[in-house]
Order: structure tokens, then sequence, then C-alpha cells
């Protein structure tokens, strides 16, 4: 209990250390080539913080774990755009002016609609859908360098690129690594504390994987980078379907179950809410958050009714 305890406090650190690594870099990287830092949180920082999403479905993939490829997907997901989105909120009110651009709705709601639209075809998604998957990924980011330039006013960037990019690189390395850590210390304790393997499965993964992004914006929320939170939101709601689904399934074909047409619901649904929320609203504040947060917690509710 001791080793174990103390190997999660470390895991809970590194994670800290190296999100901070990773949104300073990010941000460096984003200033010396002209890049708004929400771009660079829906593309580099995304792609970071969903390498323990991508890892974690490969296995499942290669074990022909179905349920785990599902469930880690879609319940990060979920968890990006309600506790982690509503927790930051309630840290820092976010900023919604970017987000009103047509661009970022399509590059936030084609991933699920493609998803959908591939499950309808054939309920058991297999290599041609993870490459239409996949080419939907490759129109995500095309989109991105055509809406990717700072305002002319903004400060100038670093001179050297070089220390940032080998601090991004360690960074993205080292932020999945000690989310691994954390969760897999966190699931041993949670079995010496007796509680069911049932619910780990079901909330520790998809929650452990989404520790990056969780930890990741909460810093961003304090150091008051409102677009590094969007960004890395939403990129990572965008890669986890678009590439780890598609990568997973590209390897070993899974179907789709009823028993998800809820999570279903809530990943298709939840983009354009928070799209029309954009519309009606200059910026989500601590009370937004916190409905956000409460979702969360009655969708857990739900399932442990």
């Amino acid at each position: 209990m001791l080793i174990t305890s103390s190997l999660f406090i470390i895991g809970l650190i590194g994670l800290w250390k190296s999100s901070d690594w990773l949104i300073d870099s990010g941000t460096a990287i984003a200033k010396y080539y002209r890049v708004s830092p929400l771009i660079i949180g829906l593309s580099l920082v995304a792609f970071g913080t969903s390498a323990p999403e991508l890892m974690i479905n490969i296995m499942a993939s290669i074990n022909q774990q179905p349920d785990i490829v599902w469930g880690n997907v879609l319940g990060s997901n979920i968890a990006n755009t309600t506790l982690i989105l509503g927790l930051t909120a309630i840290i820092t009110p976010l900023c919604f002016k970017q987000l009103r651009q047509t661009a970022i709705l399509i590059a936030h709601t084609l991933p699920p609609l493609g998803l959908a639209v591939c499950t309808m075809i054939n309920p058991t998604l297999g290599p041609s859908a993870g490459c239409a998957l996949l080419l939907i990924l490759t129109g995500y980011l095309v989109l991105l360098s055509r809406n990717n330039q700072l305002p002319t006013d903004s400060e100038p960037g670093p001179t050297q690129l070089g220390p940032y990019l080998a601090l991004f690189t360690f960074a993205c390395i080292a932020l999945p690594s000690f989310s691994y850590l954390v969760l897999t210390q966190a699931t041993a304790l949670a079995l010496l504390m007796g509680i069911p393997e049932l619910i780990i499965s079901l909330f520790f993964v998809s929650l452990g994987s989404s520790l990056p992004e969780l930890v990741t914006c909460i810093n961003a929320a304090i150091k008051r980078n409102a677009d590094m939170v969007l960004g890395n939101i939403i990129g990572s709601n965008v890669f986890n379907i678009a590439c780890v689904l598609g990568i997973s399934c590209s390897i070993q074909p899974i179907a789709w179950q009823s028993k998800l047409s809820l999570e279903g619901a809530f990943v298709l649904g939840l983009p354009i809410a928070l799209w029309l929320f954009s519309r009606y609203a200059t910026q989500m504040n601590r009370w937004a958050g916190s409905g956000l947060a409460f979702l969360y917690i009655a969708y857990i509710a739900y399932y442990l009714a």
C-alpha cells in the first residue's frame, strides 16, 4: 500500500509538471510560427494529450477487447466535454469568440457525425471505416492550416525554436507515461480498498486516459490561457474519434453495441450543444461550468443506480 501510494503521488507530480512544460513550449511554438494558441491546442497539444487513449486502444484492438475500445474513446470524450471543460470554467471564464467560427464547428462535429454515418452503413467498423475516419482527420488538419494566423498586434515569439521543440517532444512522452503510472497505481489502490472491478473498468480507464487533458486544461486555466483549454478539449475529442478509433478499427473490426446509445448521443450532441451555447453567450462562466461538471456526476450516478 505504501509503495503504491508513493508511486501514485510521484505520478501526479510528474503529470502536473509535464503538462506545464507542454503548455509553455506549445505556446512558445505558436508564437514562433505566429499561430494562434487555439490552433496549437487543437493540434499539437491535443495529439500529445490523446497519446494514452491511442496506446490503450491499440493494445485493446490487438487483444480483441471492443468494450475497452469503445468505452475509452466515448468515455474520454464525455469526460472532456463535461467534467474537464466544467472544472476549467469554474477556475476561469472561457471566452467563446473563436469557438463561433464555422471552421471550429465543422472540426468539432464532423468526426462524431462521420462515426454515426459509418455505424449506420455497417455496425461493424473495419478497415474501410478506419480509413474514412483517418480521412476526416486529414481534412481537419487541412482546415486548421487555413485558420492559423495570430493577430498582427500579438506579442513577438522566441528567437530560437530548438529548445522549445525538444521540451515539447519530451513533454509529449512524459505526459502519457506519468498518466499510465497514475492510472495503474490508482487501479491498484482501488482494488486494495475493495472497489469492484466493473466500476474500475467503467470509469478509471476512461478518466485515467483523460488525465493529461484534465491536468493540462486546469494548468492552462490557472495561466488564464482559455484558447489552449478550448483547443485541447476540442482537439482531443477529434483525435479520439478520427485518429484513435480510426486506427483501432483498422487493426481489428469492432462492432457497435446498442448499450452504448446514451454515450453515442452524448458524443454527438455535446459538441453541437457547445457551439449553440457559444452563439448566445460571450463566455462560459462558473455557473455553466458547474452545470457541465454536474452533468458528468449525473452520468456516473445513472450507471451506479
